[in-house]
């Protein structure tokens, strides 16, 4: 029978929290707020939940009895360790304890006496980021290095390993993608990004390793290499907003990069200090004449603690004169043996993997890194479209394949393939390769090593799509990335070309804009400009992205990635005053139109210009895909239209395009197109208006609808109402085109959501439909208390599925006490104060 092992947490209660203060027994690793620190062990506790780590249980903890064990067990009451004790103790004892997480209804743990979902486990306290309340002053000293290199750092107490790992990184001199972990006595914490068992370093935090003074740990970086670095805590200073990653001090320079772990580096030190050494010329002329192993960092020069980098001839001459050129234990055999099975999801590929690491012959010392770049890029697509296993079956793959085959064009491959597919199977291949000699070609130190040039945008004259042009640099070689991007309705990548030629890519882009029909502006852009507009596109390409497009990516959302980022500015964004005075210029600039009459006109122009609150972009903006998606999908999800406003859709969403192109000054040609694309949508909108879907969601505005067309307010409404009553999504209700503006239908979609709830043994099914349906109504009606706080509430949080459960709790507790229940109800969607304290 297996035993589940019950984890607990400590836990001080305010008024205990506050007498171990007053005794000094807590120190400023922890925060002096007693909300900080109840939303830390809730933090705490979810991050052991996600790890698997469970069930938990919560063991309050008094001080007098934390001094009489530390009084009998000759302890320091100040020290965890210390505490830790006590909590086992007080659990052998059969203290009493908290149950985490509460069952539903349940009070919080921390003893506040509200429900645990609008306390501790509320989102809003638990978004809430407090400065750290410690910044922790360590030294840390690379292994088995002499002369020592070493640096002090403070680091704030919370920051999670993942990014110690790169504030130790910035601190030594490291540099690269390289896997790592850090060891305590206790545990192993890992690189997240591994296959290794153990705690992921983005789910612990320093504190938890560096708690008092004297603590050590381990860190290791770059485990093919095997770099050791000792980590002692110092001193504990106070934080506070300024609390940042600080250099302080240290020596020695970095380690050279890929020159082999600790080994290897001391037999070139050895070369350079002893002049009788028979190496000794050839150590000077690596590491240099001026190189200083007992040189002292300088905090505020970066360049002091940088590794010098090496060529992979140089690695393998180091390996020579240390005599381990002969491959010793594999660090890739042993990793596969720890990970079993894992490695059976690639051998159904292994023959494909080798078919495509034989193509990396013709790739030698000689070849251009982007034509490698360029081959790897469409393998990965191809690997992804034709292998079940897709990209990590090919990483595992090249990871088998370098301990089967270890040959140059193998070590080729599993390098281009660690470019543009990095991690830790590929890393540790190349570092087996390595070991036993055998090196990528000259090329591999160079890709992706490209510098931004020169950046372009074309534009379309509406604005609904555009392309950016920016060429990069290998040397003297210049090539260039082209970006195609829908504006409308968010910002999306479309196609994406590369080329070594930017006159190639100028062709293309002229296609391009031939195919637009319309005028096109062309403007040269600085380089953060090129990467304010293409970041986020190229991270959400278009569902209809080709396929070619699909195999460029990876390497142009790299490329993109060496952009400067801009600083960061708040958008212009439309005011409801200059919508609606767009509605009046309008209005009084548009002659009567046959057959459409004055409301009608109003209407659809409003609508036009109201679409334009939802992002903020001028009230004129018009264009031919953003019409689609305005008339396509904005029109018949919101609006119940009359047979008047149907039928004068095309003659007055014409006008106002002819108008709207004419305030922006655009040619006759573009209102002409337009007027083509409003013809399309007409033709085709009586079938997307019948929709099901949409026939059911314009029910929940339909009300609306009738006195505001503005965009802003729709979406404040929308969200309102389908969390009083969600949108069918599934079962019978979603084949039906409901009207949930009449209550009978709404009763229909709420039985169906209680139906999907899990209500506790004894409680009545009637008085939970009674007060879902009541509260439910509260939220339907915009004009309510509940409704404009829970509207301002949405507009924080975004959405909140639990929210309606919890009203209707809150409802079925007060029952006829409608002022405790109106108190409590806005209390759930309004955040505590002290939880913005």
């Amino acid at each position: 029978m297996s035993i589940r092992q019950v984890h607990q947490m400590a836990y001080f209660p305010p008024a205990s929290y506050e007498q171990v203060w007053e005794r000094d027994l807590l120190d400023a690793t922890s925060y002096r707020d007693h909300t900080d620190y109840r939303r830390e062990v809730e933090q705490q506790l979810q991050a052991m939940s996600a790890d698997g780590r469970g069930p938990m249980r919560i063991i309050a903890l008094d001080v007098p009895g934390l001094l009489t064990y530390a009084e009998r067990t000759g302890q320091d009451p100040a020290s965890r360790q210390t505490r830790l004790g006590y909590v086992n103790a007080l659990g052998e004892q059969g203290a009493d304890t908290v149950a985490w997480p509460p069952e539903r209804n349940a009070a919080c743990w921390c003893g506040s006496g509200r429900k645990y979902k609008r306390c501790c486990a509320a989102p809003w306290f638990l978004a809430i980021e407090p400065a750290d309340p410690a910044s922790l002053v360590l030294t840390v000293e690379v292994d088995k290095v002499t002369p020592r290199v070493w640096r002090r750092v403070a680091i704030p107490s919370n920051t999670t390993l993942d990014q110690v790992h790169r504030m130790l990184q910035d601190a030594l001199g490291w540099s690269g993608e390289q896997p790592y972990a850090f060891r305590t006595d206790g545990y192993t914490i890992v690189d997240p990004r591994s296959a290794y068992e153990g705690i992921a370093a983005d789910q612990e935090r320093l504190v938890s390793v560096a708690t008092e003074i004297g603590d050590r740990f381990t860190y290791l970086h770059d485990l093919g290499e095997r770099w050791s670095h000792t980590v002692t805590l110092d001193e504990i200073r106070p934080g506070g907003p300024d609390n940042v990653l600080t250099h302080l001090t240290g020596g020695g320079p970095c380690p050279p990069g890929n020159i082999g772990g600790a080994h290897r580096y001391q037999r070139l030190l050895t070369a350079f200090t002893d002049q009788d050494d028979p190496h000794h010329a050839a150590a000077v002329d690596i590491l240099g004449a001026d190189f200083d192993p007992t040189a002292a960092v300088d905090p505020g020069k970066p360049e002091t603690r940088q590794r010098r980098a090496v060529t992979a001839s140089v690695v393998a001459q180091v390996a020579a004169w240390a005599g381990d050129t002969q491959p010793g234990p594999s660090l890739g055999a042993q990793v596969r043996q720890a990970m079993g099975g894992l490695f059976g999801v690639t051998a159904a590929s292994d023959d494909v993997v080798y078919a495509e690491a034989e193509a990396f012959r013709k790739f030698g010392d000689d070849a251009h890194p982007l034509d490698v770049e360029i081959h790897t890029a469409q393998l990965l697509y191809r690997f992804e479209q034709e292998q079940p296993s897709g990209s990590f079956g090919l990483a595992m793959g090249a990871f088998t394949l370098a301990a089967r085959s270890p040959q140059p064009h193998v070590a080729a491959f599993v390098a281009a393939v660690n470019h543009l597919l990095p991690g830790m199977a590929s890393h540790m291949a190349l570092a087996d390769l390595a070991r036993q000699g055998i090196l990528p070609p000259a090329w591999a130190e160079r890709l992706g090593d490209v510098e931004p040039r020169r950046a372009w945008r074309y534009r379309d004259a509406f604005g609904d799509q555009e392309a950016l042009l920016v060429t990069f640099s290998y040397d003297d070689a210049e090539h260039g990335i082209l970006v195609e991007i829908v504006t409308c309705p968010t910002p999306m990548a479309r196609v994406v070309h590369l080329s070594g030629t930017v006159d190639a890519l100028r062709d293309v882009l002229q296609r391009s804009a031939d195919d637009a029909h319309g005028q096109v502006t062309l403007e040269a852009i600085t380089l953060d400009q090129a990467y304010a507009s293409l970041t986020g596109p190229v991270q959400q390409p278009h569902p209809d992205m080709t396929p070619q497009s699909l195999a460029w990516l990876p390497i142009v959302a790299h490329r993109v990635g060496l952009l400067p980022e801009p600083e960061p500015v708040d958008p212009a964004r439309s005011t409801r005053a200059e919508r609606a005075a767009a509605v009046e210029t309008f209005l009084a600039d548009t002659a009567p139109l046959p057959g459409v009459g004055y409301e009608v006109l109003r209407f659809w122009a409003q609508v036009l210009a109201g679409y334009t609150g939802t992002d903020g972009s001028a009230p004129t903006r018009i264009g031919p895909v953003w019409l689609g998606h305005v008339l396509g999908e904005h029109v018949p999800r919101a609006f119940e239209l009359t047979p008047a406003q149907r039928s004068g859709l095309a003659a007055a969403v014409t006008a106002w395009a002819r108008w709207a192109t004419r305030q922006q000054g655009l040619p006759t040609a573009a209102a002409d197109l337009l007027a083509a694309r409003i013809a399309e949508i007409d033709e085709a909108f009586d079938r997307v208006y019948a929709d099901l879907e949409r026939t059911t969601s314009r029910s929940y505005l339909s009300d609306i609808t009738a006195t505001t067309a503005d965009g802003e307010d729709l979406r404040r409404v929308f969200a309102l109402r389908t969390t009083a009553v969600p949108l069918p999504r599934h079962g019978s209700l979603a084949e039906q085109a409901l009207r949930v503006s009449d209550p009978a239908d709404r009763h229909r979609i709420l039985t169906a959501v209680l139906e999907s709830w899990e209500l506790a043994p004894g409680q009545s099914v009637l008085d939970w439909i009674d007060a879902l349906v009541s509260v439910s109504d509260q939220l339907w009606n915009p004009d309510t208390d509940l409704a404009r706080e829970t509207m301002d509430f949405l507009d924080l949080v975004g959405s909140d599925s639990e929210l309606l459960g919890d009203l209707t709790e809150l409802a079925l507790e007060h029952g006829h006490d409608t002022t405790g229940y109106h108190e409590a109800s806005l209390d759930r969607v309004t955040p505590d104060p002290e939880d913005f304290d």
